[in-house]
């Protein structure tokens, strides 16, 4: 579990909780947003004060950090969110930009958005990521919409909300991201209610909280959603 003061592992046999935390006097190196689980069995934190990696055997953390003279370290040391796609790279969003880690080499590729760049990044503040079936990227931005990243053509599709058009994104603060087992990806947003994107037509179907239907949404503002094992779709509200 990670937590604002470091990481915790319950032990479901005796139901008590150890903790561990980095070393060193930068409180936002032990504020822990996000974690995943690496193919050498490690762990990989996200945290406001850069990556770190946890020797689940040592017990010993590594941190990875920007440095402003290396193109190849981390963009920003404020992570959001993880994945780790098929080939064990690891991609990292922050909040100015995003990164993928060659976990081979340890070095960082760095993603920005590029104001002349049509099919750069469309927002560098990244707030959800996941891999598709495909194996290609979904990425959510605060104030930048949803991108598809496809690792073919190395280009970022960027699809916003437009007024003018009913079948768009409903906002463009996007905060959680699923794939659900018909390759139909979900899409919450940030007052913006709830959107299921239909990969085929490359439209969007809204869902939205009304006060007057107690079958609606219960609120817009949407943080987090999962997929159970008969196929219904939960969703976790502000």
């Amino acid at each position: 579990m990670g937590t604002y003061d470091g990481l915790s592992h319950f032990n479901r046999e005796t139901k008590k909780f150890t903790h561990y935390s980095h070393g060193g006097s930068d409180n936002l190196i032990n504020n822990v947003r996000s974690i995943i689980e690496g193919m050498d069995g490690n762990l990989w934190l996200g945290t406001r004060g850069g990556l770190n990696k946890f020797n689940t055997k040592t017990k010993e953390f590594t941190n990875y950090r920007n440095e402003p003279d290396y193109v190849n370290s981390l963009s920003n040391n404020d992570i959001n969110c993880l994945v780790k796609d098929k080939h064990g790279n690891l991609w990292i969003g922050t909040r100015r930009g995003l990164n993928q880690l060659n976990t081979k080499n340890m070095k960082f590729t760095r993603f920005r958005h590029r104001e002349n760049t049509p099919n750069s990044l469309s927002h560098d503040d990244i707030r959800s990521i996941i891999e598709d079936n495909l194996g290609n990227l979904w990425i959510g931005t605060s104030g930048g919409g949803l991108n598809y990243y496809n690792l073919r053509s190395k280009y970022f599709e960027h699809y916003k909300h437009q007024i003018s058009n009913s079948t768009s994104l409903s906002h463009n603060d996007v905060r959680s991201i699923i794939e659900d087992n018909q390759g139909n990806i979900w899409v919450g947003t940030h007052v913006g209610g709830l959107n299921l994107f239909n990969t085929k037509n490359r439209q969007f179907a809204h869902y939205d909280h009304h006060a007057s239907d107690t079958n609606s949404l219960s609120d817009d503002s949407i943080w987090s959603i999962i997929e159970d094992s008969r196929g219904n779709i939960w969703i976790g509200t502000v």
